[in-house]
């Protein structure tokens, strides 16, 4: 059994470019959609299956789940559909995921910014036409695919990034990751990249700073520093996680 991944990191920029706010988390389902749909054929797989559960989300409205649908021919099962979120939640504990699905950075979440909950289909064929699909195509055959057994060797080869808890040199500059269009308070430098331009942005930063990544939870600015630090060989980043 294969374990197959895709950097969705320029696809998020996209949508970022081109796609209004209000729309932003249905659009990103239709694109997992149609990237999971090329694979699936690439591999003669005859369906796809998911986690939603209607109606947790604004992403998972009846009227919404029929918009991300229309990205995909392909057959869409959904066993957790109609499951109340405690139910699910159970399982999860049962099964010992839980504790994984709890510290998992999502990209749908970070870009929700006032979701529709009730789309529109004239609407969304007009969205739909604004997104340069060369992109996600892009995304598509850079790939990764790794065997199940082999995932827990290449995680363990993943060092966690260092947490940082006090600013205490002058040599720091705080990076604010967050999409939003804020930038938390601090005693030293403090600068503003949100984290789907991080990749792009980091390389033009002076590099002889340390530079500590922040976002709400630290989950989000862990996965990034890890893929600057294993992509580009940056060791001077750090998270930072301040005293509440």
């Amino acid at each position: 059994m294969k374990f197959i991944t895709i950097n969705f990191d320029d696809v998020l920029t996209e949508i970022f470019r081109s796609t209004a706010p209000t729309y932003m988390g249905v659009v990103l389902k239709r694109l997992m959609l149609m990237a999971s749909e090329k694979i699936a054929k690439s591999m003669d797989i005859d369906a796809l299956l998911t986690g939603e559960s209607v109606a947790q989300v604004s992403s998972q409205t009846l009227r919404n789940l029929a918009i991300i649908d229309q990205a995909s021919s392909m057959l869409i099962l959904r066993p957790l559909s109609t499951m109340n979120k405690p139910d699910i939640m159970d399982i999860a504990d049962s099964i010992g995921t839980r504790h994984f699905a709890e510290s998992m950075p999502e990209y749908c979440g970070v870009i929700s910014q006032n979701p529709i909950i009730h789309g529109s289909f004239k609407r969304i064929e007009k969205v739909a036409k604004c997104f340069d699909y060369e992109v996600l195509d892009k995304a598509v055959e850079e790939a990764k695919s790794i065997y199940v057994h082999e995932v827990v060797d290449n995680i363990n080869e993943l060092a966690p990034m260092e947490v940082v808890q006090n600013l205490e040199g002058e040599n720091q500059v705080v990076i604010d990751i967050r999409a939003e269009d804020v930038c938390i308070e601090t005693s030293c430098e403090c600068i503003k990249i949100p984290f789907h331009q991080l990749k792009i942005e980091f390389k033009k930063l002076p590099q002889d700073k340390e530079y500590l990544l922040y976002c709400e939870k630290g989950i989000m600015s862990q996965l990034h520093g890890q893929y600057l630090r294993d992509s580009q060989g940056c060791e001077n980043i750090r998270v930072y996680r301040p005293l509440v």
